[in-house]
């Protein structure tokens, strides 16, 4: 069977398997209560579609979304959450088109696209998201269509999904300006010919639209006082709070994600330091920085620890000193890890940066706050092997049903 073919009947496979959840999830989104800050979601929502043009005191993000399912609602003259849940559906398949799209620009029409996409839907941190009135999902594909819409070269659109992003969620910003710098930098080309040939200056100019988005989420904090748009809730997320924990729990959960793949990746690194005995001094770096900087302060992540395993998994690490070894331990060996996982040198150093700021800002230890930042490093990444590329999907899809089936049965909380 030549290779084409089989990758065209395992895509065909994932989408069958995904529509069959899909319809099963649906019919579980029609009884389910309201789960995590659903609540919150939901009464902002509601609040638009009776017509009271008022913010909750608990909503921290601006609320262009809540806006558009509010008027949803007022159409439908439904106000059920099903609404809302639907809609992370529809999010969920905007954000795997435009990932499509950017991985077959980046990697010169790669056949494994839709395989790779299969991966975004059903990572373990993403899935469970997709059925849930939550922000995350819209955000992320506003944030793939303005980096789809950045190396097509369509500018003017992708600073207008920018706003549309940042409307979602603010940290949105942090990501428009990581495509912008790309550019600029050359670490991402648009597949417009001339632009490697174009001047500095002048590439300054044609990026104008990122700026106006830029400007745009100033002007916002400049007259809201905070980045969260409830100055009720800015002591649980302020604005200045640049801090490590977040990094390192990415990290951390990364080493879990993608066990499939260490081994490859852990041999490559063992090789590039051999040759570049530095590298070894890479998770010694990190793991003293590690030790003296990761701490668990938000009070939110101390919150319902049995329900919520997030906060059961930080607080013993926090606690018990073999549990925080063994944090550092995988989150340092996850570092390592990814160094080697394909991604091109100048296009992980903008990442790394950019992550870095966005999760930086973010006083609370929260997995979701990754979502973009992966699903980035998966568009940018060159494939393994097929059959370790599926092992990797597998692994995800058990993990993601099964973690998916506990949330809407509240079980548990991720």
């Amino acid at each position: 069977m030549s290779t084409r073919r089989e990758i065209s009947l395992v895509q065909g496979a994932l989408w069958l398997l995904l529509a069959s959840v899909a319809l099963l999830q649906l019919t579980l989104l029609a009884k389910a209560p309201l789960i995590g800050d659903e609540i919150v979601h939901r009464n902002q929502a509601v609040r638009f579609a009776v017509g009271y043009f008022v913010a909750t005191p608990e909503m921290t993000q601006m609320p262009g979304y809540h806006l558009a399912i509010g008027m949803m609602m007022r159409a439908a003259s439904e106000h059920s959450v099903f609404i809302g849940r639907a809609s992370s559906l529809v999010a969920a398949t905007l954000a795997a088109l435009a990932f499509i799209r950017v991985r077959r620009a980046l990697h010169q029409a790669d056949a494994r696209a839709e395989l790779t996409a299969g991966q975004l839907l059903l990572c373990p941190i993403i899935f469970p998201y997709i059925w849930l009135f939550y922000t995350d999902i819209p955000a992320l594909a506003a944030t793939l269509w303005v980096f789809y819409f950045s190396v097509l070269g369509k500018h003017k659109l992708a600073g207008l999904v920018g706003l549309l992003a940042i409307l979602t969620r603010q940290v949105s910003v942090v990501w428009v300006a990581l495509f912008a710098a790309m550019l600029l930098f050359g670490a991402v080309r648009p597949l417009l010919v001339d632009w490697p040939k174009m001047p500095a200056g002048r590439r300054l100019l044609e990026l104008w639209p990122y700026v106006a988005v830029g400007l745009a989420f100033l002007a916002y904090w400049y007259w809201n006082g905070s980045i969260s748009f409830s100055t009720t809730m800015a002591y649980a997320h302020p604005d200045f709070n640049f801090g490590s924990s977040n990094f390192f729990f990415m990290l951390f959960i990364i080493g879990i994600l993608f066990l499939p793949m260490l081994p490859v990746w852990l041999a490559r690194f063992a090789v590039a330091a051999r040759q570049r005995p530095l590298w070894i001094g890479l998770p010694v770096v990190l793991f003293v920085v590690y030790h003296y900087t990761f701490v668990v302060s938000n009070p939110y992540n101390y919150l319902e620890p049995n329900f919520i395993i997030r906060n059961r998994v930080l607080i013993t690490s926090f606690v018990q000193p073999s549990a925080f070894i063994a944090m550092g331990a995988v989150a340092c060996m996850a570092a390592c890890a990814i160094t080697q996982a394909g991604v091109n040198a100048s296009r992980g150093v903008f990442l790394t940066g950019a992550t870095l700021i966005a999760l930086g800002a973010s006083d609370l230890i929260e997995q979701r706050y990754y979502i973009v930042a992966l699903a980035l490093f998966l568009a940018m990444r060159t494939p393994e092997s097929s059959r370790r590329e599926r092992l990797l999907l597998t692994y995800w899809g058990v993990v993601s049903i099964a973690l998916s089936a506990a949330v809407m049965t509240q079980i548990l909380m991720i």
